[in-house]
């Protein structure tokens, strides 16, 4: 009998069972995230039936054959980064980039201390790459810089967005309901640095426009997805099904021959009311562990910030059954203190890195596994409870990829009229679980072939993985609002 076909005990199937998805599962997701998408494009106030579906007010997508310098400065968390893009108009470019750490200070005090350190660091990235702009005083050697700012923000055209509300442990009070451009302007100007600050996005929509820029092919992005701590996803809508737009919006787009914009849906937050997605014990338990309990419910069964976590509550759980770890086992009649490791314990224990490691290993006797445990959790496995370990994080990332099909699958549906694809769509992607870990995308594809896009729509799908969304793309961004400034197009 070979590795792959040890016998299963089966109280331990029957938890595998659970992480199953199937065809049904697949077909009344795409249908429920196909009303998400509608009800978020005609509502202009969020709901927790519906994605928030965000206009990004970008109209024009990258051909690959732009060309200028472009900033552009990412604010999406504990690190702040500014770089600078030279587009070469030939699918090409070049750039340079400056991370700093943001101090916790920052992250409670008061806004203008908040952008007043990143203007700051605006700075000393142009001190560094580009110090000819700082000794020039004249207007057409200003640069323009678009800011990813991975935050709720109420976007009412390209370059304004007020804050909804901090994530991320940020709680700068004073800043909720403000532009954010305008407060970061302001200190940009008050250290009189030559940047204008025309655009606000977030690392989702620069996915997609940096993947169209260096795509060398006629076939455009139609999407844009991340996988990898989170998960989201953008792409590209007809004006006219996005009812949320003022009508004099729309107008004024259409005149100056712009059909399209790209929506950013938020789709971590897809199935909130968890009418179709699959709720596990374990996935109950986990969401009760996260400070935003009951929202991203479809992020939480996907994204990589959550896959080791859904593992150590199922290994748990077979420990106290006496299915897995029996050596730790104890019953509630034995009095004796719980033997697990500390580690095992500890909610948060185990990184998606390790698991990727765990689910790809064919060494003999998984022998690699047993490293991982060893090394990562203090943890000693016997053969078996290393087989058994395997299947479940097979089971469980296999979940998420299906689950990841999901939107991919609604998104082209509804952009065909319900018809699998005849021409080459091409979806840009980014983050570590897809780029990463073993068989994800292959999972993502197998989903596809089960639903209604069926195995030849499927395969006009193409994943490409489009790196620095947040980089590439926001200078992109940047064009684009240039291009609206030449054209006279304001929103």
């Amino acid at each position: 009998m070979s590795k792959q076909e040890f016998p299963i005990d089966q109280k331990v199937q029957t938890i595998l069972n659970q992480f199953i998805v199937p065809k049904k599962l697949l077909d009344d997701g795409i249908d429920l995230f196909t009303k998400s998408m509608d009800e978020g494009l005609r509502n202009p106030l969020a709901g927790s039936s519906f994605m928030p579906m965000i206009p990004s007010f970008i109209t024009k997508i990258p051909t690959g054959k732009e060309k200028g310098l472009f900033l552009a400065c990412d604010l999406g968390g504990t690190n702040f980064r500014v770089c600078s893009v030279e587009l070469n108009g030939d699918h090409t470019f070049n750039l340079e980039q400056l991370k700093t750490k943001v101090d916790h200070s920052y992250m409670v005090g008061d806004s203008n201390n908040l952008f007043n350190f990143l203007s700051l660091h605006v700075k000393e990235f142009l001190e560094v790459h580009h110090d000819e702009y700082l000794s020039s005083n004249k207007d057409n050697q200003r640069l323009k810089m678009s800011f990813t700012f991975s935050f709720p923000i109420d976007q009412t055209c390209i370059n304004r967005g007020k804050l909804i509300r901090w994530t991320k442990g940020y709680d700068v009070k004073d800043a909720v309901g403000q532009d954010v451009i305008k407060l970061f302007q302001y200190t940009l100007d008050q250290h009189k640095l030559p940047v204008d600050l025309v655009a606000i996005t977030n690392d989702t929509v620069g996915t997609l426009l940096a993947n169209s820029y260096v795509s060398n092919t006629s076939n455009q992005t139609l999407i844009g997805a991340i996988y990898g701590t989170g998960t989201n996803g953008c792409y590209i809508e007809s004006l006219d099904n996005i009812k949320k737009l003022k009508p004099e919006t729309v107008e004024k787009l259409k005149s100056k021959g712009q059909n399209y914009m790209v929506i950013n849906t938020e789709w971590g937050s897809f199935d909130n009311r968890l009418q179709c997605l699959p709720n596990t014990k374990y996935d109950e338990i986990l969401d009760s562990e996260t400070p935003n309990q009951g929202y991203h419910m479809f992020e939480k069964r996907i994204s990589g910030m959550f896959l080791g976590e859904i593992l150590r509550l199922v290994l748990i759980d077979l420990n106290q059954k006496n299915l897995l770890l029996t050596e730790f086992y104890c019953s509630e009649k034995n009095d004796k203190p719980i033997t697990l490791p500390h580690r095992l314990l500890r909610p948060w224990a185990f990184q998606t890195e390790v698991l990727s490691k765990l689910e790809i290993d064919d060494s003999t006797d998984l022998k690699i596994s047993k490293l991982c445990y060893d090394n990562d959790l203090r943890l000693e496995t016997t053969l078996e409870d290393r087989r058994i370990i395997q299947k479940v994080v097979k089971a469980v990332s296999k979940r998420a990829a299906y689950l990841s099909a999901i939107p991919i699958a609604a998104i082209i549906l509804q952009q065909n009229d319900g018809k699998p694809p005849k021409e080459e769509i091409q979806v840009g992607a980014d983050g570590a679980v897809i780029e990463f870990y073993p068989e994800f995308k292959e999972h993502i594809m197998e989903a596809l072939r089960l639903t209604e896009l069926t195995e030849a729509g499927a395969g006009k799908i193409k994943f490409t993985i489009a790196k620095d969304g947040s980089g590439v793309g926001a200078a992109l961004c940047s064009k684009t609002a240039e291009t609206l400034s030449q054209n006279n197009t304001s929103l």
